[in-house]
């Protein structure tokens, strides 16, 4: 029973890891082509201001690069993982709102 506990322990947080990573890469591809505009936010308000293709470009690069950093998490450590997450989430968010503005 303790050795199943102990195995379910390890597997778990595996299989959630490998779900988040899963789910940025489709979401990233998915941006990328065009085919998730609406899951951008805020885009469909505000159409007119932003060229569209280098908003794809931004948010999808934005996913996969996040999904890259989660599988060598383990390798860089929890720590510069957060830091350097966050600077790419900044960087995306200053990108957004100049390169990809009209």
């Amino acid at each position: 029973n303790q050795h199943i506990y102990r195995v379910m322990a390890n597997i778990i947080p595996i299989i959630i890891e490998s779900a988040i990573i899963i789910m940025l890469l489709i979401l990233g591809i998915i941006i990328i082509i065009g085919k998730g505009d609406k899951l951008i936010a805020g885009y469909e308000e505000e159409k007119e201001k932003y060229s569209i293709g280098r908003l794809r470009a931004i948010m999808g690069s934005l996913c996969l690069l996040i999904a890259g950093l989660y599988v060598l998490r383990s390798v860089i450590g929890i720590a510069l993982f957060i830091v350097v997450t966050t600077l790419i989430g900044i960087i995306g968010v200053v990108l957004a709102n100049t390169w990809a503005r009209r």
